[in-house]
């Protein structure tokens, strides 16, 4: 997708508004009520979130962040892959918790349709006092498909 709706300013920054595309993947959408927020960050087997990668587009979390609970919905099989980790990092890709929403989802749980709930050790925990915490996925073993939706609830500071 272009990003249609973004230009570089004079000092060299990417200024944008509204949602946009990063990297061809779609952005993070987020609602509120009160100040609890919602995340939603859809992925491919070929194009999992980093801050690094991403330049951060795709969704973190403010620090000082509680972070209430997560779930992933899967809508492609996963295929020839053996596990997921879903964590957070800071903005220069330093891990804060690389499995810390939830460790080793098996590929034999990453199948249409299923939806699973994350129990890494952040969860019910603020995530980094310091630091804002950027989505991370990393994936041991080479998948060939797949396609999922990260969702995850947060008490914003």
């Amino acid at each position: 997708m272009p990003r249609s709706n973004t230009w570089t300013n004079s000092d060299g920054l990417i200024v944008g508004f509204g949602t946009h595309s990063v990297d061809g993947q779609r952005p993070a959408e987020v609602s509120e009520e009160g100040n609890i927020r919602e995340i939603e960050i859809e992925f491919t087997y070929d194009n999992f979130p980093a801050a690094v990668a991403s330049d951060g587009g795709l969704g973190y979390m403010p620090a000082g962040t509680y972070l209430l609970d997560a779930y992933l919905r899967v809508s492609e099989t996963f295929t020839a892959e053996t596990a997921l980790n879903i964590g957070t990092e800071q903005s220069d890709g330093t891990d804060i918790d690389a499995d810390g929403i939830d460790a080793a989802l098996d590929a034999a749980a990453l199948v249409a349709g299923a939806v699973i709930a994350c129990d890494g050790a952040d969860i019910g925990t603020v995530v980094d006092a310091s630091n804002d915490a950027y989505f991370l996925v990393t994936a041991s073993g080479n998948a060939t498909a797949g396609k999922a939706k990260l969702v995850v609830r947060y008490i914003e500071p």
